[in-house]
């Protein structure tokens, strides 16, 4: 380094500038003419940096200015700085490094320690990388970082500790370190059964003693299999378990003799056993055990002949017709068979009739007007081993009309259902004529009775149809013809009565019975029906309309009736069948009917419509069905439910509900309407109400969302489930979300076992928080505030195979208008939700994007409508509800 100087004198003698160090002359030299500055030592950076140097020039002659006998000075510091050189080794702050409980399921990337190494010249750049130990790849380090992570797949049970040696390198030197990972155990693996699959033969109908097979499993996630596995055994089929049961050790037993025939029983028995681990809170697998019944001759035979045999009065005494039998064992407990009439037979039936090997002869000539059928005992023997079994059979023999008596005058009532007053030409029924020959049709011809004109209806004169033509309105139409008279009543019914319609399926019971009245009963079941319906609304039966009786899918067994009911508007659907649905047992006590169903669903068993997604589609026709009876004829609405194996989307058409106006696909709100349609997404409860909406439809993904504000620490906040117990379709889905002590907890049962999802954090009161649930086969998830962190997300698997929520009831917030302690009882529920109900304000429930209009509910109790404003409020709906006790 060189300094430089300049004096401003004009001569020689007074301007050569000379330099010297005033300070750090042990470290430096200057040339006392040039300014030439020189290092007298070797310098250590990483010592001392930076050099402060003081410099003195001066003159030449003493100075002018001072008359102090001295040259004129000055002086100046400079800084010398100390260029860096890679003259140092990087050193790690430890030298061994420690990282627990990591858990194997940790997620690629996942930081699981850093390491850090110092190097004092700044110069370096510092490079990290692992050396050795890194078995399968398992980690990696940021070389600039040292941040080492999860790069693949950890496995407790393969290794359970890594040694990586690390390394930091700043191009000339390096340094090693070691770094201990211990990954931990986490629940990450089903149990293992150890068979796939077990098979077995036993006897049919007998109770083997002990275990008939023992089913061995074993948790993988513990690494030594002679430690107990903590595994819990069950049998997944609800309606198994009275036959079979297995204990702790995988010992299955039987409690109930397994029938191997028909019409209950199966030649194999695939019963689903599920290890849960973690005694039976963990993850769950299943296997099956084939059970194979040998068969014994435990059923007796029945009689296969085609029902009713025929036999026309009149006729001379002779050959009816050859008897057929069957029995559900194997064909060496079975044929041949022997028949004869059974002594329990009346004296009337054994003297007209006989039977010889297997033929039935009649003994006498038969008048059908004075009886038209008979019910014959026939005792039939199989040829089993090794005793025969015998059992009566009932044969019944109808006796054919011949038109052999005279017809006299008749009267019958026709109502019809104009379904929005645009029913095609519709035949409604027949005209009726007393006549004891009932078979005679052919033999009749049909006119209008003289003079008669009838304008709104045709008359077919080889059938006595009544067809009602098009165009014809509501009222009363007596019409006649021959010596019959026929009052026709035509009543209009809107769609809206339609779309809003409840449901029942009936088991047991015809149409053609249905609309009938029977000789005890002044009314017909439709009739009781529909006064009943008024009676629970607290309305007039003019208000209650039962338009559709619909024999099922052709089967004698099922009906399917439709019926609405209004004051103003037309009550929802929700409501009606919630309130039929909760008074079920009543109902069928007071008709002497039994309901299958209440609120039709082709969904509600899984996988018989759709193998996941799908959704009830009511299909509407206004083409009339019609149920005929001699007296009497019922012209229905044409409308049933149909499943469609689809999600239940949003519908696509913008609805503004509340006031709203459409606008470019979007809808315009009044003020407080904050949906995307102007729903009311608020509503409010004080702990001691509820509120029923639409049901929700399986899907192959269920997203239910919702936000929480609560006042209390514990209640009901939504179920989803049946209002009752039915044994005819014993569907015991469910879901319920409550709040226990503070915490979100999730009870859900596909109908093969009820699992319980906590969450771990607790709010406080007041404080609105976001629940999200995700329904899928093989998960379920609860999130809380859209947190993704194990903190706050908690998720299981259904237990069981079935793999969607089956639910034909409404979806009720807020509490449950019924009993649930009761109903779990009966469904045999593993967890059961609490009684109490939810106090605090619920926002925004979305399913599957569909947003719910809180501030409508089909039926209610003690609810707030908007909670907007500031809690709390006082109630502003309050829907009475009528349950018969």
């Amino acid at each position: 380094m060189q300094v430089r100087a300049f004096d401003m004198d004009g001569t020689p003698a007074n301007n050569i500038v000379s330099f010297r160090l005033a300070d750090n002359e042990e470290y430096f030299s200057i040339d006392y003419n040039t300014g030439n500055i020189t290092a007298l030592v070797t310098f250590d950076r990483e010592a001392t940096d930076t050099y402060h140097l003081k410099i003195i020039a001066e003159d030449n002659s003493p100075s002018a200015l001072y008359n102090n006998g001295k040259p004129n000075s000055i002086s100046q510091t400079f800084i010398i700085k100390i260029s860096d050189k890679n003259d140092h080794p990087p050193k790690f702050t430890k030298d061994y490094y420690i990282a627990e409980k990591i858990p194997e399921d940790a997620n690629t990337n996942t930081v699981v320690i850093q390491v850090l190494a110092l190097d004092i010249d700044t110069a370096s750049q510092i490079t990290y990388s692992i050396v050795s130990g890194n078995i399968g790849n398992a980690f990696k380090i940021d070389e600039t970082t040292g941040a080492i992570s999860v790069n693949n797949e950890l496995d407790y049970e393969n290794i359970t500790e890594y040694t990586l040696q690390v390394r930091a390198f700043d191009g000339t030197y390096d340094d090693n370190a070691t770094v201990s990972i211990k990954v931990e155990n986490v629940n990450d693996n089903l149990p293992k059964f150890a068979q796939n699959e077990y098979s077995l033969e036993i006897d049919e109908e007998k109770i083997m003693d002990g275990c008939i097979v023992t089913i061995e499993a074993w948790d993988p996630d513990i690494r030594d299999r002679s430690d107990p596995q903590h595994i819990k055994f069950a049998i997944v089929k609800v309606e198994q378990r009275p036959l079979l049961e297995i204990d702790d050790e995988g010992c299955l037993r039987q409690k109930a003799p397994l029938d191997r025939d028909p019409p209950n029983g199966h030649k194999s028995w695939q019963v689903i056993i599920s290890a849960t681990d973690e005694d039976g809170s963990g993850r769950q697998s299943t296997t099956t055990v084939n059970i194979i019944l040998n068969d014994t001759n435990d059923n007796p035979p029945f009689l296969t002949n085609k029902m009713p045999v025929v036999w026309y009065e009149n006729q001379d005494p002779g050959r009816i017709v050859t008897l057929t039998a069957d029995d559900y064992d194997e064909p060496q407990n079975g044929s041949p068979f022997q028949y004869e009439i059974s002594d329990s037979a009346s004296d009337d039936i054994k003297q007209k009739f006989r039977i010889d090997t297997d033929v039935l002869y009649a003994q006498v000539r038969f008048d059908r007007e004075q009886q038209k059928e008979y019910f014959i005992p026939v005792l039939i023997t199989d040829s089993g081993k090794p005793q025969p079994l015998s059992k009566v059979s009932i044969l019944h023999l109808v006796i054919g009309d011949v038109n052999d008596n005279e017809m006299q005058d008749g009267e019958s009532k026709i109502f019809v259902y104009n379904y929005k007053g645009e029913s095609p030409n519709a035949d409604i029924g027949r005209v009726y004529v007393d006549d004891l020959d009932d078979w005679d049709l052919p033999d009749k011809t049909f006119n209008w009775r003289d003079g008669y004109s009838a304008d709104h209806f045709a008359l077919n004169t080889d059938t006595g149809m009544i067809t009602m033509l098009q165009g014809t309105r509501g009222g009363d139409y007596e019409l006649h013809s021959v010596s019959a008279k026929v009052l026709v009543t035509v009543k209009e019914i809107p769609e809206e009565a339609v779309d809003k319609s409840g449901s029942i399926r009936f088991y047991g019971i015809t149409a053609e019975e249905f609309v009938s009245r029977s000789p005890s009963l002044s009314l017909t079941p439709k009739d009781r029906l529909q006064n009943s319906i008024a009676e629970l609304f607290n309305i007039s039966r003019e208000n209650v309309d039962v338009f559709t009786v619909l024999q099922r899918d052709n089967n004698a067994s099922l009906l399917d009736v439709r019926f609405s009911a209004h004051g103003s508007p037309y009550y929802e659907p929700e409501r009606l069948n919630g309130i039929i649905g909760y008074n079920q047992r009543s109902l069928e006590d007071e008709f002497g009917l039994k309901m299958m169903m209440v609120s039709i669903d082709e969904c509600i068993e899984e996988k018989v419509r759709c193998e996941l997604s799908c959704k009830n589609v009511l299909h509407k026709s206004n083409v009339p069905i019609a149920v005929y009876t001699n007296t009497s004829s019922f012209v229905g609405v044409n409308a049933f439910v149909q499943a469609e194996c689809v999600c239940d989307a949003p519908p696509v058409v913008t609805e503004c509900l509340n006031g709203g106006t459409p606008f470019n696909d979007k809808c315009e709100c009044m003020e407080g309407y904050e949906g995307p349609h102007c729903e009311i997404i608020s509503i409010g409860f004080y702990g001691h109400g509820y509120a029923m909406y639409p049901p929700v439809s399986p899907c192959n993904m269920t997203r239910i969302s919702m936000e929480l504000t609560p006042q209390r620490e514990d209640g009901l906040v939504m179920y989803i489930g049946p209002l009752s117990y039915n044994p005819l379709l014993p569907v015991q889905d469910f879901l319920a979300l409550e709040l226990v002590k503070g915490l979100p907890v999730l009870l859900l049962d596909y109908g093969t076992g009820t699992i319980r999802i906590e969450h771990k954090h607790r709010f406080p009161q007041g404080r609105p928080f976001t629940v999200e649930i995700v329904l899928q086969p093989q998960t379920v998830e609860m999130i809380v505030d859209n947190c993704k962190l194990s903190t706050c997300m908690s998720l299981d698997a259904p237990k069981g195979p079935n793999e969607s929520l089956n639910v034909n009831a409404p979806l009720q917030l807020g509490g449950a208008a019924v009993n649930l302690e009761s109903l779990g009882s009966m469904f045999n529920w593993t967890y059961v939700p609490q009684g109490k109900g939810f106090s605090g304000c619920l926002r925004n429930l979305t399913i599957n994007d569909r947003t719910y209009n809180l501030g409508a509910p089909s039926l209610a109790k003690i609810t707030i409508r908007d909670v907007t404003v500031r809690w709390p409020l006082r109630p502003v709906v309050l829907i009475p509800v009528v349950f018969k006790t």
